[in-house]
């Protein structure tokens, strides 16, 4: 019997695909989060926001992760990041979302 591949294993090779494709970088980021990965999942979230500084949803995601490794700074300065990313597309739902969880923790 074969084992079919992961989930994780098909984004990778997706991303290998098409490496600077901003969904397929969060989906892998995600996915190392929802397999509790998280120190992968926060270098994964960081990569993308150093290549796609405006994705706001990574900066709030990698702010959760930071949260449950109890990375409390971590998590303000990305949420903090973050605020300032949405604000800067219009995403003000988004920031709002970000600032609430800034609240939450400080």
């Amino acid at each position: 019997m074969t084992q079919s591949p992961s989930r994780l294993d098909q984004l990778e090779k997706m991303l290998k695909q098409d490496p600077h494709d901003a969904f397929i970088q969060y989906a892998v980021a995600m996915e190392y989060a929802r397999l509790g990965q998280s120190t992968q999942a926060v270098e994964r979230f960081k990569l993308l926001i150093r290549e796609h500084p405006d994705y706001a949803a990574a900066y709030f995601m990698c702010g959760r992760t930071l949260e449950k490794m109890d990375q409390r700074t971590g998590a303000c300065e990305m949420y903090r990041s973050g605020i300032a990313a949405a604000r800067r597309v219009g995403d003000d739902h988004a920031a709002g979302e970000m600032l609430a969880a800034l609240e939450a923790i400080t």
